[in-house]
C-alpha cells in the first residue's frame, strides 16, 4: 500500500469524493492507519473553520450595487467604450 503525506490528506479533505474510483487508495490508507485518520480528521475539523470564513471575507472591492452608476469612477469605462466589442480592440476598429 502507498505512504500518503500529509498534503495528500489535505487534498482529499479538500476535493477527496467518497463515491470516485480514484480516491480509492488514500481512503484505504485513512481507513487502516490510525495516526492518518486522525490527522485527516483534524484537517476536516480546520478546513471547515476555514473555508466558511474566506468565502465570506470582502476582498475590499466596491459592490455593483455601490458603485455610481453614472460612471463618474476613476476607472469606470466610458460611454463609448461599452459600444465597442471585445475584439475591437485587437481589430482597431
Amino acid at each position: 500500500m502507498p505512504e500518503f503525506d500529509q498534503i495528500d490528506l489535505f487534498n482529499y479533505a479538500a476535493y477527496g469524493n467518497e463515491d470516485d474510483p480514484e480516491w480509492d487508495d488514500i481512503r484505504n490508507y485513512i481507513r487502516s492507519n490510525s495516526n492518518a485518520s486522525k490527522e485527516y480528521e483534524e484537517i476536516k475539523k480546520n478546513l471547515s473553520n476555514v473555508q466558511p470564513k474566506r468565502k465570506q471575507r470582502d476582498y475590499g472591492r466596491p459592490n455593483r450595487t455601490e458603485t455610481n452608476v453614472s460612471g463618474s469612477e476613476p476607472n469606470s469605462p466610458k460611454q463609448g467604450d461599452q459600444d465597442k466589442k471585445w475584439w475591437s480592440v485587437f481589430l482597431g476598429e
